[in-house]
């Protein structure tokens, strides 16, 4: 639909998109962001997966009911090009969440054939509409790989609310546009 002078053309084919989430601290407040941006997708009626990426799994412990689901080999199956299951589980209307893995800081130093991981990213784009990507404090060889991916980055300094709360406005805006 084309509209008046300076204003954005719309049509209904929605872009999907990649947000990740990383810094290189401790407690910046990276896997509530990713948590946040998340929430704020699917109250925006898209189909979201936050993936856990962190090799410290911090917001799977605290995502209830993904404690079951952490695993020990999810990125040694990203890497192998193998087929697999993600073991996502539904936490929300449009919201999914992809717990971590624990050994991903051995596993995640590897080599890895960054096709065979792209191939993944996009299996995981056939499903969702956002896939945000938390990572921790020292992202691993995979992660980075899968940060570099990001078609939004969130770099957080500090958890304070105020900072908080802009992002998540800021997140409307962005999937508003």
């Amino acid at each position: 639909e084309k509209t008046g002078a300076g204003e954005k053309e719309h049509d209904n084919v929605m872009e999907k998109k990649i947000i990740s989430v990383g810094a290189n601290k401790g407690g910046t407040g990276k896997s509530a962001l990713a948590l946040f941006a998340g929430i704020v997708s699917a109250e925006n009626g898209k189909r979201c997966a936050v993936f856990d990426m962190d090799s410290q799994c911090g917001l799977s412990f605290r995502v209830p009911g993904a404690v079951k689901l952490l695993r020990r080999n999810l990125v040694k199956l990203i890497a192998s090009g193998k087929d697999f299951e993600f073991g996502e589980m539904q936490t929300g209307k449009n919201l999914w969440f992809i717990p971590g893995d624990l050994a991903a800081n051995v596993y995640g130093e590897r080599e890895f054939d960054k096709e065979t991981v792209d191939r993944v990213i996009e299996r995981l784009m056939d499903s969702y509409d956002v896939l945000v990507i938390d990572s921790g404090p020292r992202p691993t060889k995979i992660e980075r790989h899968f940060l570099s991916k990001g078609d939004v980055h969130f770099l957080p300094a500090g958890s304070d609310k105020a900072s908080i709360v802009g992002v998540i406005y800021r997140m409307i805006d962005v999937f508003d546009s």
